[in-house]
C-alpha cells in the first residue's frame, strides 16, 4: 500500500472542481504529453529521476469512480506495456480531504508483487521505488499544478 497527500492553499470544494473538470487534464500535466485519449496515456517510468538506467513504459488509464467509492474522485491504473507480468499493476483513487481552509489531495494506492518470492525480494531492492516515483510524481504535479491555477487555465489538447 501506498498512501501519497500534499496539502494545497485552496478549498476542497475548489480543489474537487478542478481535478471533476478534466480528469485527462491531469495526465497532460503530470507527465507532460500533449494529448491523452480515452484509454489513457503512454509515458516512461524512472525509480530515481537522476538515473536512467531502469525506464518502464507504462500505460496510465483514468475513471471515474462511483459515488460510494472511498469518496474518490478519479481512479487511476498504472500497468507497464511491455513484460507486464514482471511488474505489479498499481491501482489508486485521489482523494480530497478538507483542511483549515486548505485542502489535502491524497492518493491512496495498492500493488502486489508478481512472481512470488522472487517478486518480493526485486520489490524490496527496486519495484518499490517504481510505484513510489510514480505516486509521488504524480501528486507532486496535480497539487504544483493547483497551486499555480493550471488546472483552470489550460485547454486539453485534442488527440
Amino acid at each position: 500500500r501506498l498512501r501519497v497527500s500534499r496539502t494545497v492553499d485552496r478549498s476542497p470544494t475548489d480543489v474537487e472542481r478542478m481535478l471533476r473538470i478534466q480528469p485527462e487534464l491531469l495526465l497532460q500535466i503530470a507527465y507532460n504529453v500533449e494529448a491523452v485519449d480515452a484509454t489513457g496515456v503512454n509515458i516512461v517510468l524512472s525509480p530515481v529521476k537522476s538515473q536512467r538506467w531502469l525506464r518502464i513504459p507504462a500505460h496510465v488509464e483514468f475513471w471515474t469512480p462511483p459515488p460510494h467509492h472511498s469518496n474518490a474522485i478519479i481512479s487511476l491504473r498504472w500497468q507497464a506495456i511491455h513484460l507486464s507480468r514482471y511488474f505489479p499493476v498499481l491501482e489508486a483513487d485521489l482523494a480530497v480531504r478538507p483542511g483549515t481552509s486548505t485542502a489535502q489531495v491524497e492518493l491512496n494506492a495498492t500493488y502486489r508483487p508478481p512472481l512470488g518470492f522472487v517478486g518480493l525480494v526485486f520489490d524490496y531492492f527496486v519495484g518499490k521505488r517504481i510505484a513510489a516515483a510514480a505516486a509521488v510524481g504524480f501528486i507532486d504535479a496535480i497539487c504544483g499544478a493547483i497551486d499555480k491555477g493550471d488546472l483552470v487555465s489550460r485547454k486539453v489538447e485534442a488527440p
